[in-house]
């Protein structure tokens, strides 16, 4: 049976087109990861074989919903 790991992202929106900025990955925040355009970063995590499955949007305090991308691939091994 394949097994599969998940990666999720929430993502902030300073300018919709053209920034995003992913605040969280897998629970921990990070400040500069894959900072960029949301074309940029999700071709980057394509050809690092992630496929989009799914986006849950989350209210957190009392800012507007951000959207948490969920991503999934084959486990290695």
């Amino acid at each position: 049976m394949k097994k599969w790991e998940y990666l999720t992202a929430i993502v902030a929106y300073p300018d919709i087109i053209s920034k995003t900025t992913v605040r969280v990955v897998n629970g921990g925040e990070v400040t500069d990861w894959k900072k960029g355009t949301l074309w940029d970063s999700l071709s980057r995590l394509g050809d690092e074989g992630w496929e989009l499955v799914g986006i849950h949007w989350a209210q957190f305090g009392q800012s507007p919903p951000d959207p948490i991308y969920i991503f999934k691939r084959p486990k290695a091994g």
